[in-house]
């Protein structure tokens, strides 16, 4: 780093980088080279993400350090190297010296969510927005998602991870569960198969389903397979269990009882097909579904399907299992 004081700029030295290349390159010189682009204030971060981008691709390729890289990694690195030497032209005004007729500046920097959250609380102090909000919009911008008039700290979780479940996100934003389930709702969000969707699909997802279910008749014609197809799902069941408890009255007087409502729930596992349901079964009050229990259901679904459907047995037909 160098500050011309006459002009009063900041320029970047790259004199003390060799340009020749070694008789192997192999990561060990790529990061060396890398690392020789003295940048305290981080104004080279453009160009000195390139090496490091072929860094990460050579580490998931588990090349060991001192071992020469592929042909397109070494053609790669020659040209990030030639281009280098432009680096000493750029120069960086210390002061930005805004006229009268300057109408706007825009002013870029590289940082990851933390930091940018930092140097908005030093510039704006309470004003300044929450890092939850701060990480929700860096992870817009990684998809390429620069729209962030109409978005929110929730959209933003959901929009990265659709799979999270109401604890989680409200562990994330850091608020109670309640408060989620009400904005949820508010944004028309229901979970399905273990991600929020819309209540009302999209015209391209109808779409979607409509030709996939046109793919599905076709393949019936040719080959009947929808016999196969055994699917399961979990209800929860609500019954009344009255206890009768004991009461008292004077003598001449007539007894009467009253039996107390006692509601439980309980989940109730079936299993079928196009034809029927071919197994059942209603766990025990506050159990759920498990791995051991999943794994149960099978083994007793198998001869439940050997006595209901023995056709399957007959033809040596394979299941189709939907969840």
């Amino acid at each position: 780093m160098v500050w011309e004081r006459c002009s009063d700029y900041l320029c970047l030295n790259a004199t003390n980088i060799t340009y020749d290349l070694p008789g192997i390159l192999s990561k060990r010189e790529i990061l060396a080279t890398t690392h020789k682009v003295f940048d305290p204030l981080g104004i080279a971060c453009p160009v000195t993400l390139i090496p490091k981008l072929l860094l990460q691709r050579l580490w998931k390729l588990k090349l060991p350090w001192d071992q020469e890289v592929d042909s397109n990694s070494k053609s790669e690195f020659c040209k990030w190297l030639n281009d280098l030497k432009h680096l000493e032209r750029l120069k960086i005004p210390r002061w930005l010296n805004c006229d009268l007729e300057t109408e706007n500046v825009s002013l870029h920097f590289f940082c990851d969510a933390t930091e940018a959250h930092r140097i908005l609380v030093e510039t704006y102090g309470d004003h300044a927005l929450s890092e939850t909000t701060c990480r929700g919009w860096c992870r817009c911008f990684k998809n390429n998602d620069f729209d962030v008039e109409d978005k929110n700290a929730l959209e933003a979780l959901l929009y990265e991870d659709s799979c999270q479940t109401l604890a989680e996100v409200a562990e994330s934003l850091g608020v109670d569960h309640t408060i989620v389930s009400k904005r949820l709702k508010a944004l028309r969000l229901i979970r399905k198969q273990c991600h929020w969707v819309p209540y009302k699909s999209k015209t391209r997802d109808v779409e979607r389903h409509l030709f996939t279910c046109e793919q599905l008749f076709q393949r019936q014609k040719i080959k009947f397979f929808l016999h196969r197809i055994v699917t399961n799902d979990e209800k929860l069941v609500h019954y009344d269990h009255p206890k009768r408890g004991k009461s008292r009255s004077k003598p001449g007087h007539a007894l009467t009882l009253s039996a107390k409502p006692n509601i439980h729930g309980s989940k109730l596992c079936f299993w079928w097909d196009q034809l029927d349901v071919v197994y059942y079964e209603l766990l025990k009050r506050n159990e759920t579904i498990t791995g051991d229990r999943y794994r149960l259901q099978f083994m007793r679904l198998s001869p439940a399907l050997k006595e209901k459907r023995p056709l399957y047995e007959q033809r040596h037909d394979k299941v189709i299992f939907a969840a």
